[in-house]
């Protein structure tokens, strides 16, 4: 039995303990190891006291001389928490181990069962420190902390069934301690990471509330209070809130503005609300207190992206690279901002590493795709497509580029699955619905285009793409009123597309007027129709001219088209008829002959020939033509000539200008041949009009 003094320090020591004055314990039950001779208890409990103050070696060195005498459970325990706490785990286990074996009745058993589990959740080993957690509880273990480390296990578990059981263990945590910041703020983490953000606000605003009675540890109370801010102001942004958001956050640096993330945070929030100079700021901030965080770096590129300043992006995502070759969202958007900067083969290599860093993931296979897709490489295209659909079969922007990718190949049946692919697995999207109309329209099937093209004007009205696409499909089925509406509605959105006059100017001309498609046809060749069009435009001009009688202004459009288009059989032909009519006849019989030459077939260039050849006194000329005319089309009388009246007729027109067969038999054996199938529609643009998908839906953002 020791002397009074001694067990009256040693008492004073633990009074000390139970109220968190451990260097007070740790000075009383000093005293009572000495007066006492090194008794090992007194020093099993100065180990304890100095464990408790966070002086970890020296709690060790008493503990290992403790164990030179005894070999209790608490000894083990408190071995083991000390040997944790220094990261020597192995050793801190072994000790746990003997702890439990030591006595299965020992009435602490259950907190040597929760000590474990904290040495289990330190070294990270989470299923395990659930494990004896819930064994703790079981064996009669309770109070708040016990539960607070139950909730932050299952909450580094992060499956929703573990994050429900998070918030379990925090709320009863609450119900033995609701004044403990801490507790609400981690209840407040685990509603936020189940996404119900509104309910996390309310538990963060309690922490903020009792932030006032934290026991400072690591940060001080200043210091923990701005991350509740902090995180009630990250609960304020999912929920769209900005503004009470920014005032969170402003919160959280007035408190503690050495913090990088707060910084980063609010600049987000401002970026959210377009508030572009305000948010650089936040990130140079960031950057300044921490310049080798690639996320901050990639948080200004970002914004730069969404400014639309690509090349101050990729500046701000090379510098991210810099600090972290491999940082994927930095690799990704840099690989978006080369794309959008038509530099196809850097943005090519980025999503090509992308990919092997991350190869589970589809985004960066269906932008290697486009990226082919914009090349004019659809095949390699599909094969990317087809990856990143096998690794997420219900990515519905996947289905869509492939489905573009197959329009162009013209593998329609395809395509046509894809875009319904694409139409199921999404909302109703506009764009969608332009792509079924297209390949609609591909095939023929000019009706449900026009249906489709339709829908997607209803849900999207002022792009004037699906107009112009709609308004083609008029011009093809011969409804030039209707097509002439949606091109003037698609110019009144963009004046500047030579391709929506050139196509209201093809439906002027349908309805034969004449002037009015003239002025439309001139305005594209002014602002630059492309050059695949434009010979196109020149004989039109030329028609229009023709139908009025203005054969001269029509030769030289129609030499102006075919200075562009040599190839293009129907405008020498259009041009030797304005010829004839004009009395040019041999520059005329030089045409028809280049017309016959290509067609051989051609009946309309033989008959009209002829009348060239008669004019110019060449009549066994003329005479053979005539016959072979009648011989390439027997059943059509218009070709019957009498020859003995035929001298006084100078010309039989057979057909207005613009309306001779395109697609002429080169030969006599072709006549047999030639169904109406084979004829095609006369006004047709070789691109189609396919439009990306907006690229904040495939954004790769870390936060």
């Amino acid at each position: 039995m020791h002397h009074p003094r001694v067990q009256q320090h040693f008492k004073r020591g633990q009074e000390c303990m139970r109220d968190g004055n451990y260097e007070l314990a740790i000075s009383a039950f000093t005293t009572a190891l000495l007066d006492s001779q090194n008794d090992p208890e007194f020093r099993l409990h100065l180990a304890q006291a100095l464990h408790a103050n966070g002086q970890y070696k020296e709690a060790l060195q008493h503990l290992e001389e403790c164990g030179k005498f005894i070999s209790t459970a608490a000894y083990y325990d408190a071995r083991a928490q000390t040997e944790a706490k220094l990261g020597r785990f192995s050793e801190a286990f072994r000790h746990h181990k003997k702890a439990i074996a030591k006595d299965r009745k020992d009435p602490a058993l259950g907190e040597y069962y929760f000590h474990r589990g904290q040495s289990f959740a330190a070294s990270e080993q989470f299923i395990k420190a659930r494990n004896d957690y819930n064994m703790a509880v079981k064996l009669g273990v309770s109070g708040a902390n016990v539960h607070f480390c139950r909730g932050l296990v299952y909450r580094k578990l992060a499956t929703p069934e573990d994050l429900a059981k998070a918030v379990e263990c925090f709320e009863t945590a609450v119900s033995f301690n609701a004044r403990n910041p801490a507790i609400h703020n981690n209840l407040g983490l685990a509603y936020f990471e189940r996404g119900d953000f509104a309910k996390a606000i309310n538990c963060f605003t309690a922490a903020i509330k009792f932030s006032g009675l934290a026991v400072p540890g690591e940060l001080s109370r200043d210091a923990q209070k701005a991350f509740y801010h902090n995180n009630k102001g990250l609960a304020l942004y999912r929920l769209g809130q900005h503004s009470a958001a920014i005032s969170e956050f402003r919160e959280a640096i007035a408190l503690e503005g050495s913090d990088p993330y707060f910084y980063l945070n609010l600049g987000k929030c401002l970026l959210a609300t377009k508030r572009f100079e305000s948010a650089h700021e936040m990130f140079d901030e960031a950057i300044s207190i921490n310049p080798s965080v690639a996320l901050f770096y990639h948080s200004k590129g970002w914004a730069f992206q969404i400014q639309e300043d690509y090349e101050a992006a990729i500046i701000q995502f090379e510098l991210a690279l810099g600090q972290e070759p491999a940082y994927v969202p930095s690799l990704y958007h840099i690989g978006l901002m080369y794309h959008a900067t038509l530099q196809h083969a850097a943005a090519y290599d980025c999503f090509t590493k992308v990919i092997r860093l991350v190869p589970e993931d589809p985004r960066a296979y269906e932008r290697r795709g486009m990226v082919l897709q914009d090349e004019g490489s659809h095949e390699q295209a599909l094969e990317n497509f087809d990856t990143a659909l096998e690794l997420e079969p219900e990515y519905m922007s996947a289905y869509y580029n492939r489905g573009n990718s197959l329009l162009h190949l013209g593998r329609y049946p395809a395509a046509l699955h894809d875009f319904s692919e694409a139409l199921r697995l999404g909302d109703a999207d506009p764009l969608v619905f332009n792509c079924l109309a297209l390949t609609k329209k591909a095939v023929g099937e000019w009706h449900e285009a026009v249906a489709y093209f339709t829908r997607a004007i209803q849900l999207d009205p002022h792009r004037p793409t699906f107009l112009f696409n709609r308004g083609q499909c008029y011009v093809q089925m011969g409804l030039y009123k209707r097509a002439v509406a949606d091109l003037k509605l698609a110019i009144s959105f963009d004046s500047n597309d030579p391709k929506l006059t050139y196509v209201r100017g093809l439906a002027y001309y349908g309805q034969s007027k004449y002037k009015k498609a003239v002025n439309d046809f001139v305005d594209a060749l002014n602002h630059g129709i492309d050059d695949a069009v434009a010979p196109d435009c020149h004989y039109h001009i030329g028609l229009c001219f023709c139908h009025g009688g203005m054969h001269a202004e029509g030769v030289r459009h129609f030499s102006l088209a075919l200075s562009l288009r040599s190839d293009r059989i129907e405008y020498l032909h259009e041009r030797a008829k304005a010829l004839q009519l004009m009395g040019c006849e041999e520059d005329a019989v030089a045409d028809f002959t280049a017309v016959i030459e290509a067609q051989p077939g051609n009946a309309h260039a033989y008959f009209r020939r002829a009348f060239a050849l008669k004019a110019m006194d060449l009549m066994d000329a003329a005479a053979a033509d005539f016959e072979m005319a009648a011989r390439l089309e027997p059943d059509n009388p218009r070709l019957a000539v009498n020859f003995h009246k035929i001298h006084a007729i100078d010309c039989i027109v057979l057909c207005k200008p613009g309306e001779e067969a395109i697609n002429a038999p080169s030969t006599l054996a072709d006549v047999l041949a030639t169904t109406d199938s084979s004829m095609l529609a006369r006004f047709s643009l070789d691109n189609r009009e396919i439009v990306r998908r907006p690229e904040s839906s495939t954004g790769w953002q870390q936060s």
